[in-house]
């Protein structure tokens, strides 16, 4: 959520090891929070949220909208952008829906997935 650290720590590697792309390092549950979803980083755990297990609980959740709920995001890509060479790729990741979904209704990651 600070674009200035996530620049940095994303162009580390590159300018280190000059590679032909740079990642942007984000956490994979950014989304969460634009959709109504909040969690707690465990220092021992990980990423943990209030599981979601219920209708009531899934109707709580909305759409997002990236550009009011992450503007950090598109920040860091523009910066990343004019700091890299034309011919570097960019590459930004998030998590997927199936892995957004693990963790809304485990509550925190699992090797064992007994709830979904």
């Amino acid at each position: 959520e600070i674009p200035d650290v996530a620049v940095e720590v994303s162009l580390q590697p590159w300018r280190n090891y000059q590679t032909d792309g740079c990642i942007l390092f984000s956490d994979i549950l950014t989304p969460l929070p634009g959709m109504g979803v909040d969690f707690d980083i465990d220092e021992k755990v990980g990423p943990v949220v209030e599981p979601m297990r219920t209708w009531e609980s899934i109707e709580k959740m909305h759409l997002i909208d990236p550009s009011t709920a992450a503007p950090f995001v598109a920040e860091t890509l523009r910066t990343l952008r004019e700091e890299l060479t034309p011919e570097t790729a960019l590459l930004g990741f998030v998590g997927c829906p199936y892995t957004l979904a693990t963790y809304l209704v485990e509550g925190k990651t699992s090797k064992e997935y007994l709830e979904i």
